[in-house]
C-alpha cells in the first residue's frame, strides 16, 4: 500500500487571516476604574469600512430613490374620501383649477374671462385680416377654417384672402432694396435739416449774448487801470529757478527734448564757490585734509553743477538745437552736441585716461569732459548706454583713487587743489551712481570685496581700499535706511581689526584711518562698535610707560604687547603727535555719542580708558595734546558719575501674605449617619448620569450626521462628474458634426462662386 503524499497532507484550508496590526489602536486609561474594560483594542479602519458599506446599503439607496415612485398614486381631489358625492368632488376640482389659473394673487378671474389667442404679441381679434377672413359656405365644417386658409396663414407668411380678395404678392428683392435706399436717404436728409436748424439757432443765441454782454460789462476808470506787467526774459527765469529750487532734481527726458531751459554749469559753480571756500577748515595731514570738505558736502545739498541727471541728454546732430542765448541763424552754437556725441569711452583705464588728458588741460576741463561723456551716453539716447556708463563709473573710481594717491605725495599748494578736485570728482561719481544704481552697486561690491581680502601690509592695496571705503560713505546715505554696501564695509573693517597684529608704528596708520571711518559711521548711525573701542584702548595703552602699567589689564593686542609704540619722549615727534591727536579726538566723539545713546553701558566701556589717562606722560606732550587729554579726563569722570553705579538685575521678593482666617459654619441638623452628598444611586446621581449619556449620544449623532452629509456630497460629486463627462462628449460630437456641415457648406458656396465666375466669363 502506497504511502500518502506529504504534500497532500500539508494542503488544506488556509487558516483564517488575523486582524491587521496596523489597523488597530489601543486605548489605555490613565486611571484604573472598577467595572470598566482595560486596554480594549479598537479597529478604526475596519469600522470605517463597515460604516461605508452600511451607508451604501441604506443612505445611498434612499438618495437614489429620492423623488421617485414605483407605483401609481391617485392624486385626484376627493377620490379617496368616500363621504363626498360625485358633484362635490367635481366642484372641489373645479375650484382648485380656477385658483391655479388666476391672473393675480388676490384678484380671482371672473367667469366671463376666456383664453385669448395671440399672434406677434397682439390678440387675434385686434388683427383685421383675421377678423374678416373669408368663411366657408359649407355647413359640414362647423365654422372651422379650410385647409387652404390654414396653409396660407401658418406657412404662407400670414397673407390670407380678405372679403373675397386675393392674397397680396410679396415684393421682389429689387423693390425691397429700392424702398430701403429711399427710406435711408429720407431719414438722412431729415437729420441734416434738423442739424442745420440747431446750428443756426446756436449762432443766433451767441450773437445775441455777445451784443448783450458788451453793454453789461462795467468800464474801469483810466487812473485805476494798471499797466501790463512785462514778461521776464530768459535770464530772470533762470535766476528765479536758481533762487527757489531747494534741491536739483533730474530733468525728464521728454521735457529736455522739448527744449527746457537749463542753466549752464559755470554759473552754478560760481554761485557755490563762495559758500564752499567759507566753510572749508584747515587740513588734517593724517586723514588727507578732506574731513571738513566732506562734512560740508554732506550737510549742504549736492551742488547743481555736478548733477549729471539734471542735465538734459544732447539731441541728435541731424536736428538744429537753438538755445536762449544764441543766434538762431548762427550754426556755430550747435557744435557742442556734435562734439558731445563724438566722445568715446575706451574699455581700458589707461586708454581712457590718455583720452581724458588729451582733451582737458586743467582740473575744471577734466570735470567738464567727464560730464560731457556722461551726457553723451545718457541711457535715454540709446539702448546699451547703461553698460557704457558702468565702464565710465569704473574708470572714475580708479581715477579718484589715483588722485588721492597723488594727494598724499603733493605739497601744501598741490593738496589744496587736489582736495577741491577730488571733492568735485566725488560729486560726479555720486550723480553718475544715481543714473545707474544697479551697475554702481555691483561695481562697488566687487571692488570692496576684492580689496578687502588684501593684506593691509601692502601699501598700494591698503591705500586703495581706504580711499574706496571713504568714497562709499559719500555715495550712500548712512543711518536713514539699511545699506548692504555700508554693512559690508563695516564687516570688513571689523575683520581687519580682529586679525591685525603689528609692531611697527608706520603700519599702525592704516588702522587708525579705518578707525576714523568707523567712527564717522558710528556718529551717524548711533551704533556701538566694541572693536573700535578696543583699538582706541590699545592705542592709549601703547602711549603709557611700562612702569606705570602694573596692575592694568592688557587690552586687545592689535599693536603688540609692551611695545610703547606711541610713547612720546619729545614734544616735536610729529608722527606720534598726529596719531595721538586723532585717537584722542575719536575717544572724545565716541564718549559723547555713547553718553547720549548708551548711558547704561558707558561706565563699563570707558572705565579702562579713564584709568589709563592719568598714566600718560602729559609732560612730554605739546600744549594742544595736554588740553585734549585734560578735557577728555574731565568729560569721562563727569559722565561716569552721572551714569552712577551699575547694579545687577534682580527680581524683587514678594511679601508673603497671611492666611485668611475664616469663621466656621455649624450645621444645626447635622446627622452623622447619613451621607452629606446623597447616595450614589440616588435620584440626583441618576439624573446626572442620564444627562451625561444624553450629551454623549448627541455628540455621536452630530458626528454621524456630518459623516452622512459628507457621504451624500461625495456621491453627488461623482454623479455630477459622470453627467458632465456625458454632456461634454455629446457637445463634442455635436460640434464635430456642425463643423463638418460648415465645411461642406463652405465648399458648396465656393463651388457656386466658381461656377458663377465661369458663367460670367462665358457671357463676356
Amino acid at each position: 500500500m502506497a504511502r500518502p503524499s506529504k504534500i497532500k497532507q500539508k494542503t488544506g484550508k488556509k487558516p483564517a487571516a488575523g486582524p491587521n496590526p496596523f489597523g488597530m489602536t489601543y486605548s489605555r486609561q490613565k486611571h484604573s476604574v472598577l467595572g470598566t474594560k482595560r486596554n480594549v483594542p479598537g479597529k478604526p479602519i475596519q469600522k470605517k469600512k463597515e460604516s461605508l458599506a452600511m451607508r451604501e446599503k441604506t443612505l445611498a439607496v434612499e438618495v437614489a430613490n429620492l423623488h421617485k415612485a414605483n407605483k401609481i398614486v391617485d392624486k385626484r381631489i376627493g377620490e379617496k374620501n368616500t363621504k363626498l358625492t360625485a358633484d362635490e368632488r367635481s366642484s372641489q376640482r373645479f375650484i382648485a383649477q380656477r385658483k391655479v389659473a388666476t391672473s393675480s394673487k388676490f384678484n380671482l378671474a371672473s367667469n366671463a374671462d376666456e383664453y385669448t389667442l395671440t399672434h406677434g404679441g397682439r390678440a387675434l381679434t385686434t388683427i383685421e385680416k383675421f377678423d374678416r377672413m373669408e368663411g366657408s359656405d359649407s355647413e359640414d365644417d362647423n365654422g372651422a377654417l379650410s385647409a387652404e386658409v390654414v396653409a396660407r396663414a401658418n406657412f404662407g407668411g400670414g397673407d390670407v384672402p380678405i372679403n373675397g380678395a386675393e392674397a397680396r404678392t410679396g415684393n421682389s428683392r429689387a423693390d425691397v432694396l429700392r424702398e430701403m435706399i429711399a427710406k435711408s436717404k429720407a431719414e438722412k436728409g431729415a437729420r441734416q435739416t434738423e442739424k442745420d436748424q440747431l446750428l443756426d439757432a446756436v449762432d443766433r443765441l451767441d450773437a445775441n449774448f455777445a451784443s448783450i454782454s458788451q453793454k453789461l460789462k462795467p468800464k474801469k476808470p483810466r487812473e485805476t487801470v494798471k499797466p501790463k506787467a512785462a514778461q521776464n526774459d530768459a535770464y530772470d527765469r533762470t535766476m528765479n529757478d536758481l533762487k527757489f529750487a531747494a534741491e536739483p532734481k533730474a530733468t525728464p527726458v521728454g521735457a529736455a527734448q522739448e527744449g527746457m531751459l537749463v542753466p549752464s554749469q559755470a554759473e552754478l559753480e560760481q554761485l557755490q564757490k563762495g559758500s564752499k571756500m567759507a566753510t572749508r577748515s584747515t587740513e588734517d595731514p593724517l586723514t588727507g585734509g578732506l574731513n571738513a570738505a566732506r562734512e560740508n558736502s554732506k550737510i549742504n545739498a549736492r551742488r547743481p553743477g555736478a548733477d549729471v541727471t539734471s542735465l538734459p541728454p544732447p539731441k541728435s546732430t541731424s536736428r538744429k538745437q537753438v538755445r536762449f542765448s544764441e543766434d538762431p541763424e548762427d550754426p556755430a552754437d550747435g557744435d557742442d552736441a556734435g562734439a558731445m556725441t563724438s566722445l568715446q569711452i575706451p574699455p581700458r583705464f589707461n586708454d581712457w585716461q590718455n583720452v581724458l588728458l588729451s582733451q582737458a588741460s586743467d582740473y575744471e576741463a577734466i570735470i567738464e569732459t567727464v560730464k560731457n561723456m556722461a551726457k553723451a551716453h545718457h541711457p535715454s539716447l540709446k539702448e546699451g548706454n547703461k553698460a557704457i556708463l558702468a565702464v565710465l563709473l569704473s574708470h572714475l573710481i580708479s581715477y579718484y583713487v589715483s588722485t588721492m594717491e597723488r594727494y598724499e605725495r603733493a605739497d601744501a599748494t598741490g593738496r589744496a587743489e587736489l582736495s577741491e578736485f577730488a571733492l568735485k570728482l566725488s560729486d560726479v561719481i555720486y550723480e553718475l551712481n544715481k543714473v545707474i544704481p544697479e551697475h554702481g552697486a555691483e561695481l562697488l561690491l566687487n571692488f570692496v570685496s576684492r580689496q578687502g581680502k588684501v593684506s593691509l601690509d601692502d601699501e598700494n592695496s591698503r591705500n586703495t581700499w581706504i580711499v574706496v571705503l571713504r568714497l562709499l560713505t559719500q555715495l550712500y546715505e548712512i543711518g536713514a535706511t539699511f545699506q548692504p554696501l555700508i554693512e559690508l564695509g563695516i564687516t570688513l573693517i571689523e575683520d581687519s581689526f580682529a586679525r591685525a597684529q603689528t609692531a611697527l608704528k608706520r603700519r599702525t596708520i592704516p588702522y587708525i584711518q579705518l578707525a576714523e571711518i568707523l567712527a564717522d559711521i558710528a556718529a551717524k548711525t548711533k551704533r556701538h562698535f566694541p572693536q573700535l573701542l578696543a583699538v582706541l584702548t590699545a592705542a592709549i595703552y601703547q602711549a603709557c610707560p611700562i612702569s606705570a602699567l602694573e596692575g592694568v589689564k592688557s587690552p586687545h593686542p592689535i599693536f603688540g604687547r609692551d611695545k610703547q609704540l606711541f610713547y612720546m619722549t619729545q614734544a616735536d615727534d610729529a608722527e606720534t603727535h598726529l596719531i595721538l591727536r586723532s585717537v584722542f579726538k575719536m575717544v572724545q566723539r565716541l564718549s559723547l555719542l555713547s553718553a547720549a545713546s548708551h548711558p547704561e553701558s558707558f561706565k563699563c566701556a570707558f572705565s579702562p580708558i579713564a584709568r589709563m589717562l592719568p598714566l600718560l606722560p602729559v609732560a612730554n606732550y605739546p600744549q594742544e595734546l595736554k588740553d585734549i587729554v585734560e578735557e577728555i579726563g574731565a568729560q569721562l569722570n563727569h559722565e561716569m558719575t552721572a551714569c552712577g553705579q551699575q547694579m545687577p538685575l534682580s527680581r524683587g521678593e514678594a511679601a508673603v501674605p497671611m492666611l485668611k482666617m475664616l469663621e466656621p459654619v455649624f450645621e444645626e441638623d447635622f446627622n452623622p449617619e447619613h451621607s452629606k452628598w446623597g447616595s450614589k444611586h440616588g435620584h440626583a446621581q441618576q439624573t446626572k448620569k442620564l444627562q451625561q449619556q444624553v450629551r454623549k449620544e448627541r455628540k455621536g449623532a452630530i458626528k454621524e450626521l456630518r459623516k452622512d452629509s459628507a457621504f451624500i456630497a461625495k456621491r453627488a460629486r461623482v454623479v455630477q462628474k459622470r453627467d458632465d463627462s456625458v454632456r461634454k462628449e455629446k457637445v463634442k460630437q455635436l460640434m464635430s458634426g456642425l463643423q463638418g456641415q460648415q465645411s461642406e457648406h463652405v465648399k458648396e458656396k465656393n463651388a457656386e462662386k466658381m461656377n458663377k465666375k465661369k458663367g460670367g466669363f462665358r457671357k463676356k
